[in-house]
């Protein structure tokens, strides 16, 4: 989640002429409160397709990976994230309400809400590629040793048969593929400004308004809200 907060300092000009159009700078800052959050969410997405969400590329996939795709989907997919697109769709934008009012603050990213086909909370998944995971284990059932015995195991996706004895699988944990901090980094080297001039827009106020407000000294906060597991 992002927000902004605005602190304006300045001569007592400046700030009266600032009150003498409250109600139209009120709607100004919503609207391009929620362009902006919708610039981020199209940023975010565009990484995850093009696999380098801020510039910077994702982990490869395994050949594993790859060849269990092949076989489950019949189609050798190389793409992170991406697979089934569920992820992908999944990171939307969210008005935030306080008190049963609309609040001037906006969630980017994956809701708690959103959920898989399977029923899954798709922000924990979504937490997982984002920061990685330290190894952990799968515990082994009969549909599971069935699939990967008659089906992995058999197309070559799987070096080695799940005999009955085993009960446990060993996974070493998924890597961090980052999608949300560096679309978020770059993102952020523009929102201020790029926000600032939204504002005189989509208020409908005229040029001559916003060179009254020149002198304005104007301070953007950007803050984020840490996802479990960030640093």
């Amino acid at each position: 989640m992002f927000s902004m907060t605005i602190q304006v300092q300045g001569d007592r000009a400046t700030r009266r002429a600032l009150k003498s159009v409250p109600d139209k700078l009120s709607k100004g800052v919503s609207r391009a409160m929620l362009k902006e959050a919708n610039y981020l969410m199209k940023e975010i997405r565009t990484g995850i397709r093009n696999q380098a969400p801020g510039g910077q590329p994702f982990k490869k996939l395994s050949k594993s990976t790859i060849r269990k795709r092949k076989i489950v989907r019949g189609r050798a997919s190389r793409k992170a994230l991406i697979d089934t697109a569920t992820l992908l769709k999944s990171v939307n934008v969210h008005k935030i309400t306080l008190g049963g009012k609309t609040a001037q603050l906006v969630f980017v990213g994956v809701h708690r809400k959103e959920r898989s086909a399977d029923g899954k909370q798709l922000s924990n998944i979504a937490e997982h590629h984002e920061f990685g995971t330290k190894p952990f284990t799968i515990p082994v059932t009969p549909a599971m040793r069935f699939y990967w015995n008659n089906v992995l195991w058999v197309g070559g996706a799987v070096q080695n048969r799940l005999s009955t004895n085993t009960n446990v699988l060993r996974h070493p944990g998924i890597p961090a593929r980052p999608y949300l901090r560096p679309a978020f980094a770059l993102w952020r080297k523009e929102a201020p400004w790029r926000w600032l001039g939204s504002v005189f827009k989509e208020a409908g106020l005229p040029q001559s308004t916003v060179q009254q407000f020149g002198a304005l000294l104007l301070t953007v906060k950007l803050a984020t809200t840490k996802l479990k597991g960030g640093k």
